[in-house]
C-alpha cells in the first residue's frame, strides 16, 4: 500500500501518462505542480523574456557522464506578484550522458522539445526565496518557468490576478478557489489547473479514508501500527510545498459538477503526432476523468460512444469502460471491464494458447473458440460489454418513462 499521499498521488501521473500515451510513461516523474500550487510557495510571479543560457563548470564527471553547471537567464517584463526588477538567473545542473551510445543533437526519438527553451521566448516565472542564502530561485524543477503563447498567457495572467484578490479576502476564501478552480477547468488553456486540482483532491480523500479502514482494521486484529500511522502524525515535505487540497473537492457544489460534466461531454479526441491513434489532451482527460465521479447515464452514453473508438490505446479504452460500469453499478458491466483490464496489454495477433504456456491468464467469463488470439478474446469481451451496457441503459430509460 502506498504510504504517502505524495507516492499515491506519483503513482496516479503514471497513470494518466499512459491515458495520454504509453510511452509518455516511461519518463514521467512527480506530476509538474498545479498554478494554485505553485502561487502558495511562489513569493514572486513574472512575465519575463527568456535570453539564452550560458555552460558554467564541470560539477561531476565519470566515464560515461558529465555534470555541468547552466546558467539560464531572464529578463523581467513585468510582474504578477512581488517586485523583483531587471533579470533573473537561475543555475541547475545538466546531466548529459556521453558514452559509446550517445546521440548528437536532439533526442532521436522524441525528436524536437515543445518546452525546451529558446532566446526570445516568453515565459511565467515562479520564484521563491532560498532557505539556504535567500536568494531568488525557481520555485521548482517543473513547471515554474512556463512556455507559454501570447494568448495561454492572457488567460494564466487574468488566474493569477484573481488569486491575489482571493488571498485577500478576509472570508469565503476556500468557495470562492472552488469556484477559481472551475473556472480554470472551464478555459481550455488553463484546464489542467483546474481539474487536476479538483481530481487528486477527491483521489486523496479516497486514499485517506482507503488508510483509515486498514488502520482500523489492524487495531482489530490487535496489530501494532507503523509510526506513519498513528494519530498525529505529519508527512514531510520539502519546503512545504505539500498542501492539503481536499477541502476544494468536498465544497464542489451541484451546480459546479453539472457545469463540469456537461462540458466534458463536448470534448474531442485528438490525433496524436504522425500516428493513427487519437488521445484527449491532459487537461481534458483529467476532466473527464473527474466528472466519472458523479456522470449520470448521459455520461456513461459518451464514455462507451468513446470506448467504441478503435483509434484509442487499449489503455485509455479500459479506462473508458471502467468508468461507465462504475456510473451504472451495474454489476455485470463491472466484472467485464476488470477481465478487459487483464488482457488489453496483451498484442492482439498472440494466440491465447502460446501464451498459457508462460503465464496462467487470468479468469474470464467470456469463452472463445480454440486457436484464438487475444484480440479475439478482447473484442468477445467489449461484445459482451457493451450488449450489456446497452440493456442496462434500455431498462433504466423504461423505469425512468414509468
Amino acid at each position: 500500500m502506498f504510504r504517502s499521499i505524495s507516492s499515491f498521488l506519483a503513482i496516479i501521473a503514471v497513470a494518466f501518462s499512459f491515458l495520454l500515451a504509453p510511452n509518455k510513461a516511461m519518463a514521467c516523474e512527480d506530476p509538474p505542480p498545479t498554478l494554485l500550487a505553485l502561487y502558495r510557495v511562489s513569493s514572486e510571479i513574472h512575465v519575463a523574456r527568456y535570453e539564452g543560457e550560458d555552460r558554467g563548470g564541470i560539477v561531476e564527471q565519470g566515464d560515461d557522464y558529465v555534470i555541468t553547471d547552466v546558467h539560464k537567464r531572464f529578463s523581467i517584463i513585468s510582474s504578477l506578484k512581488g517586485s523583483h526588477q531587471g533579470s533573473f538567473v537561475s543555475t541547475e545542473q545538466q546531466y548529459k550522458y556521453t558514452g559509446s551510445e550517445a546521440v548528437d543533437g536532439e533526442d532521436a526519438e522524441h525528436g524536437h522539445d515543445p518546452e525546451k527553451l529558446e532566446a526570445g521566448d516568453t515565459v511565467l516565472l515562479f520564484l521563491k526565496r532560498s532557505s539556504e542564502d535567500n536568494k531568488l530561485v525557481l520555485s521548482n524543477y517543473q513547471g515554474a518557468a512556463k512556455k507559454l503563447s501570447d494568448k495561454v498567457l492572457a488567460s494564466y495572467t487574468k488566474a493569477i490576478e484573481e488569486l491575489n484578490s482571493i488571498h485577500a479576502m478576509r472570508q469565503g476564501q476556500d468557495e470562492a478557489l472552488v469556484e477559481w478552480l472551475v473556472q480554470r477547468a472551464v478555459d481550455p488553456n488553463t484546464r489542467r489547473e483546474g481539474a487536476f486540482e479538483l481530481l487528486t483532491g477527491f483521489q486523496t480523500i479516497d486514499w485517506k479514508e482507503m488508510q483509515e479502514r486498514q488502520i482500523k482494521e489492524k487495531l482489530a486484529r490487535g496489530e501494532e501500527l507503523e509510526e506513519w500511522e498513528k494519530p498525529g502524525y505529519e508527512e514531510p515535505s520539502e519546503d512545504g510545498e505539500y498542501f492539503d487540497n481536499t477541502p476544494y473537492a468536498r465544497k464542489l457544489t451541484d451546480r459546479q459538477k453539472a457545469i463540469l460534466l456537461d462540458l466534458a461531454m463536448t470534448l474531442k479526441p485528438e490525433k496524436l503526432g504522425d500516428s493513427e491513434y487519437i488521445t484527449f489532451n491532459e487537461g481534458d482527460s483529467h476532466l473527464i476523468e473527474l466528472a466519472a465521479r458523479w456522470g449520470d447515464e448521459r455520461y456513461a452514453g459518451f464514455l462507451l460512444e468513446q470506448a467504441r473508438e478503435k483509434k484509442y490505446y487499449e489503455y485509455a479504452r479500459y479506462q473508458f469502460i471502467s468508468q461507465a460500469a462504475s456510473i451504472l453499478k451495474d454489476d455485470e458491466a463491472k466484472t467485464l471491464a476488470e477481465e478487459y483490464g487483464n488482457v488489453y496489454y496483451y498484442e492482439d495477433t498472440d494466440k491465447i494458447e502460446d501464451r498459457l504456456a508462460e503465464n496462467a491468464l487470468p479468469e474470464v467469463t467470456v469463452t472463445v473458440k480454440p486457436g484464438s488470439t487475444f484480440g479475439d478474446l478482447k473484442n468477445a469481451i467489449l461484445e459482451r460489454f457493451f450488449s450489456r451496457c446497452g440493456k442496462v441503459l434500455a431498462t433504466s430509460g423504461k423505469t425512468a418513462a414509468s
